[in-house]
């Protein structure tokens, strides 16, 4: 699954995984990733998070195995380009998966992020800088399938096109409404209780 939906879950589940492991409670962060790999689980950052969850949880067997998955994912993300160019960009699933991408495996930083579409396609291109040079570059994802799931025709002009900063989403169903409500304004403890199921 991609899209702006998943997106959107991802990152109210990321969020979550994150207070609970700052809260150290590793249970309830694998549960914020179990209910994304239930939806989708060709989630790259939801097999980061689980594979966290569980070396927290002390079970090293588990985390291999969504470690194994994580790095099968992320492989696949620079199968297709170098990420220089929007011709050579890389292809991401989701925003969270360009994120996760970024860290793990380019060791860079996000510092700005614009929405730009050319000649058909939409982009994420992402100003990052690399911790150890402190240098600032610019890397390139196609984000066609986040944007545009159904592969509908999109603005065909050659001259890039900055659509935006920030992407909006439009929730399927009443309890990722509310979730995307909770996470957008900060309210973290009933994001907590509607992924522990309260």
């Amino acid at each position: 699954m991609a899209g702006p939906h998943i997106s959107a879950i991802e990152t109210v589940d990321r969020s979550a995984f994150k207070e609970f492991m700052a809260d150290s409670n590793p249970r309830s962060a694998l549960n914020s990733a179990n209910h994304t790999l239930e939806l989708d689980y060709p989630s790259a950052v939801a097999h980061y998070d689980a594979m966290m969850a569980y070396r927290a949880l002390n079970q090293p067997e588990e985390a291999a195995k969504h470690e194994k998955l994580l790095n099968a994912l992320l492989d696949s993300v620079a199968k297709v380009g170098d990420g220089k160019t929007p011709e050579s960009s890389y292809l991401a699933a989701t925003t969270q998966e360009e994120y996760i991408f970024m860290s793990l495996r380019l060791n860079v930083k996000r510092k700005a992020q614009s929405l730009i579409t050319q000649n058909g396609h939409f982009y994420d291109r992402l100003e990052v800088i690399d911790p150890k040079t402190n240098a600032t570059q610019y890397i390139w994802f196609n984000a066609d399938v986040q944007m545009n799931p159904e592969r509908q025709t999109v603005l065909n002009s050659a001259a890039p096109f900055v659509l935006g900063t920030a992407r909006t989403t439009a929730p399927e169903n009443a309890q990722v409404k509310d979730l995307v409500h909770s996470a957008s304004n900060g309210d973290l403890p009933h994001v907590k209780a509607l992924l522990a199921g309260g």
